[in-house]
């Protein structure tokens, strides 16, 4: 299970039963965990090891992943249309 800490602020714990196994990689620039912080809960994900977390940190994480995909592609747009526009100016 995700390592929890919770914050002096105080906050809802995420009440659910429902946990999801994820598994986040050791990146070539970072090892360091992964925090998620929900209402106050401060949770802590090991990198390189498969860890159980409750539903709730597994849709923030998921969310995150599709954003970083939806970056990625706009930023290919990006560099796509430049290049045209260089092209085109020759």
């Amino acid at each position: 299970m995700a390592e929890e800490s919770r914050k002096k602020s105080g906050g809802e714990s995420v009440k659910t039963d429902e946990t999801r196994t994820v598994y986040l990689p050791i990146l070539k620039d970072t090892d360091e965990d992964k925090v998620v912080i929900i209402n106050g809960y401060r949770y802590v994900i090991q990198r390189g090891v498969e860890v159980e977390v409750p539903l709730p940190v597994y849709e923030v994480l998921k969310h995150e992943e599709k954003m970083q995909r939806v970056q990625a592609e706009y930023e290919a747009e990006l560099r796509r249309r430049r290049k045209q526009k260089v092209l085109a100016a020759e």
